[in-house]
């Protein structure tokens, strides 16, 4: 059996399948890159401690070592790559992935940041098959997980990593031995969503507070923060960010309160605004703070 992708649930990936001590496990990883550094050095030293042959490479690499070694089953973890028809049909049982969302909704890139974005109450991670579209695929499992008023993109996603940490070693087994059904995914609430880059995470003042309350939550800490510019450039995270109890006038980005390290900022339409900590991303937006009240930022 292969394990495809990541590095981070790779490894829990690994992990649970190495404790049934019934499947012969290889694990082809992209290559290290040095925001997940950690989590690769993590993998690297359970496969060495574990005999669990483990192969690094560029996507053209991987897909060629699983044509090469020919394994009955790949688990896709961390896959952002459209396999071609004539890979799929290799393994004996297929390619298998675990995509962090409850399909068909949130087919793509970060499902769960957009699925907080988009004020989802229920999330999860489903395990499919593989079958040449995005996420498209027939579904054979899926892990729940309510989302609490304080939780982040990180809380949520380790909670669902849990779940399927304690339970896709058998889950798997299943889908080996038949026990497993497959389920065609609905055509009913299909969603689409791309991949995130950090300026994604630039502040749009026109959205409401509670918006920008579920932004903040859904990039913290795993992606760049929600984040905006004064007139000169200068970058600001924003902090613990919640509506304003008092109402809130003005054009939406000016800065219209500053007492004790809270900032309010008027934002939404009518009376909406936010309260907030604005933390300095650079050395030079240290030397800008407290912001005066009036200014306007991006």
């Amino acid at each position: 059996m292969t394990i495809l992708g990541g590095h981070a649930l790779a490894l829990k990936v690994a992990q649970a399948l190495q404790e049934l001590e019934c499947f012969d496990l290889r694990v082809l990883s992209a290559m290290k890159a040095s925001r997940q550094e950690c989590d690769f050095d993590e993998l690297n030293s359970f496969c060495s401690t574990s005999n669990v042959p483990l192969i690094v490479g560029d996507s053209s690499e991987l897909v060629r070592e699983v044509e090469q070694t020919q394994p009955d089953l790949v688990v896709v973890t961390g896959w952002y790559h459209i396999i071609a028809p004539e890979i799929l049909r290799v393994p004996k049982y297929g390619f298998v992935g675990i995509h962090h969302s409850l399909l068909p909704k949130f087919r793509g890139g970060a499902p769960l940041v957009w699925a907080l974005l988009q004020g989802e109450t229920l999330v999860g991670s489903s395990l499919f098959k593989l079958d040449g579209t995005m996420d498209g695929g027939p579904l054979l499992h899926q892990w729940t997980e309510e989302v609490g008023e304080s939780d982040t993109v990180a809380t949520v996603r380790e909670r669902i990593e849990g779940q399927i940490r304690i339970e896709v070693g058998g889950v798997i087994q299943d889908w080996t031995a038949g026990r497993l059904v497959e389920h065609p995914q609905s055509t009913a609430g299909v969603s689409y969503a791309p991949m995130r880059s950090s300026e994604d995470s630039k502040v749009d003042w026109s959205k409401s507070s509670d918006f920008l309350t579920r932004a903040e939550r859904a990039l913290s800490p795993a992606y760049k923060p929600l984040f905006c510019r004064s007139a000169m450039g200068l970058e600001f995270a924003l902090r613990n960010v919640r509506p304003s109890p008092s109402s809130c006038y003005g054009k939406p980005g000016v800065v219209l309160n500053y007492h004790d390290g809270w900032y309010t900022i008027k934002c939404g339409q009518e009376s909406d605004g936010v309260i907030c900590q604005l933390d300095p991303l650079t050395k030079e937006a240290e030397s800008s703070v407290p912001l005066k009240i009036g200014r306007l930022l991006n």
